[in-house]
């Protein structure tokens, strides 16, 4: 790998972080000098982790220096332009749309659910966990890894059976998200939080995905800050540093198994594979379409329909890129606006941006408005981070309609919540 030196030298890289830096500057104070909003996660993941780190620790893998200096440039200026149309849109998005959005959502959920029904919907949730992993052990004649090495099994027995798998992380996730409402249901208690954290991080643990065992600790966070009490800068940087140490501690042992795999050499492939693909859409052409309705079959169970295809929306190019890699149950990570340039370049990257600020800013308001636990589902899983690994967008709505129908919509102007934006 060569030398990293030169990117931090580069216009690309200042004007990113410029950008960057205003762009949260002005949205603090757009959310009434808050620190913990949509547009500080947009610009600290998909512009700083995802983006600069992500090719400062990363040369091109195919080409000589100077041609992975453009790729990479190449990739980051594109990346800069998705995130500022991604922040236009949100600061420009008009109040109506969450308005309409939210008077839709009402008329979905009842106000005061009664005791039974959150007790037979927790079962229920309990019940579809525990036969998913049961499916899941059954599944193969290393099925018992999921119990045993949930890790191992998520690597290497995940193929066909993905939508048990998904299946068992939102049954218990939105297990989770119920056991926070029974929380703000009577006087806050933190070893509550905590006792509710640890347990669905335990349980997320046979789901073997480092993403799924952290969001509970990441959503607990954020249900502190939103609905007990704003959370001022210094904790902020200390919960990061921690998420970061924890990360870190769960990669895998690298090659040699000698150590385990660096920060720098898990997020090096988003930016590096997104050049790789940018190239090869640069030599087959654009599919117009084609990459985004293919994103379609990721509802579609390979178990009933065997013929699925590996590769499709943001992994299409993989099979020119890594052959047979998709079929062993693993892809090399891209950026998330890879699928809009495919299917038209640049102005897709840019119109893919302003649909997401706009989503983005709804939900978010929706969720100042209501403060409910199904509107704080969707706002975390939207506007921070995706709270199911591996999931479309579309997977949220009917957790978030399952806590809307049994924990109810409008509970939360029962209890005393904070109302920072």
């Amino acid at each position: 790998m060569p030398s990293n030196s030169w990117i931090i030298c580069h216009a690309s890289v200042f004007t990113s972080l410029a950008v960057g830096i205003a762009l949260v500057i002005y949205g603090y104070f757009f959310h009434n000098r808050s620190l913990i909003n949509p547009i500080s996660a947009i610009i600290g993941l998909g512009l700083i982790v995802f983006g600069l780190f992500s090719a400062f620790a990363a040369g091109h893998p195919n080409n000589e220096p100077q041609e992975q200096e453009q790729s990479l440039f190449y990739i980051i200026w594109i990346n800069l332009i998705f995130i500022s149309s991604t922040c236009l849109a949100y600061f420009l998005s008009a109040n109506n749309i969450s308005r309409y959005f939210a008077r839709t959502l009402s008329s979905i959920a009842i106000k005061k659910p009664s005791l039974y029904s959150r007790f037979f919907s927790t079962t229920a949730l309990l019940l579809g966990a525990v036969i998913s992993l049961f499916i899941l052990v059954n599944s193969n004649a290393e099925g018992f890894l999921w119990i045993s090495a949930p890790r191992q099994a998520y690597l290497q027995h995940r193929s066909g059976v993905g939508q048990w798998w998904l299946l068992y992380q939102a049954c218990i996730v939105t297990c989770f998200f119920q056991g926070l409402s029974a929380i703000l249901d009577r006087q806050f208690n933190f070893y509550h939080l905590v006792i509710v954290c640890a347990l669905a991080m335990f349980a997320l643990y046979f789901s073997g995905s480092k993403a799924a065992i952290l969001t509970p600790l990441c959503v607990s966070f954020l249900f502190y800050h939103f609905y007990v009490r704003r959370v001022s800068l210094l904790p902020i940087v200390f919960f990061a540093f921690f998420i970061l140490l924890f990360f870190q501690l769960m990669l895998p042992p690298s090659i040699e198994g000698s150590s385990s795999l660096s920060l720098a050499g898990y997020f090096s492939e988003y930016v590096a594979i997104s050049s790789l693909v940018v190239e090869a859409i640069h030599t087959s052409g654009h599919t117009w379409g084609k990459a985004s309705i293919s994103s379609l079959w990721y509802f579609v169970p390979r178990s009933l329909f065997g013929d699925k295809p590996f590769e499709y929306g943001a992994t299409l190019f993989h099979s020119q890129l890594f052959p047979g890699r998709a079929e062993l149950g693993a892809t090399p990570g891209v950026l998330s606006w890879i699928t809009a340039y495919m299917d038209a370049g640049m102005f897709g990257v840019i119109l893919y941006g302003a649909a997401l600020g706009v989503v983005i800013r709804t939900i978010y308001a929706n969720f100042q408005r209501s403060k409910d636990i199904g509107s704080f589902l969707l706002m975390v899983s939207t506007c921070f981070i995706p709270i199911l690994a591996s999931s479309s967008a579309l997977f949220y709505f009917p957790m978030a309609i399952f806590l809307w129908v049994s924990c109810g919509k409008n509970w939360a102007n029962r209890i005393a919540v904070n109302r920072c934006k």
